[in-house]
């Protein structure tokens, strides 16, 4: 667990059994497998928590997702969509700044690991939350952008 941390993940496509993801700030390409059983699509943003390769001398080259998937969506026109790319990264350039460490992937990796305070991550989960099901969760918004999420105390009544 140690070796771990959560991680913003483009879906780049399904191979059998496995994911094809490709983490948005290291540009790491990482093939999964998902547990919960989502293969989810091509296009999509998870946040995930990926476990290294479990047994790296055995060198069967994928990482476990460890926990339900989240899929990241963005509100356009009344309609919920996959979240962009570019967003994202505008999002942890701004989030940079705030870890006030300038190595762009090492604040990404501490961003990840840390978050900005102690429950940064869980409260975005929270006010972030859309839906699910058994296999994945949707959340919307950006963590530095209260008006972005449904359940933020800034926006209880828009969603």
């Amino acid at each position: 667990m140690q070796k771990s941390r959560m991680g913003f993940y483009v879906h780049e496509g399904i191979s059998g059994k496995f994911v094809n993801l490709r983490e948005i700030i290291t540009q790491e390409k990482i093939q999964v497998i998902v547990p919960s059983g989502y293969l989810g699509e091509a296009g999509e943003i998870w946040f995930a928590r990926l476990m290294p390769e479990p047994f790296p001398q055995l060198n069967y080259g994928y990482s476990v997702v460890f926990i339900t998937p989240y899929i990241i969506t963005e509100m356009q026109n009344d309609s919920l969509v996959f979240a962009s790319e570019e967003k994202w990264e505008a999002f942890f350039e701004r989030s940079r700044e705030k870890t006030k460490i300038e190595d762009k992937k090492r604040s990404y990796e501490f961003l990840m690991k840390y978050g900005l305070n102690r429950h940064y991550w869980n409260e975005y989960i929270i006010e972030a939350y859309i839906s699910n099901s058994n296999d994945m969760i949707l959340l919307t918004g950006f963590p530095d952008i209260p008006l972005s999420m449904p359940h933020s105390r800034e926006n209880s009544d828009r969603f």
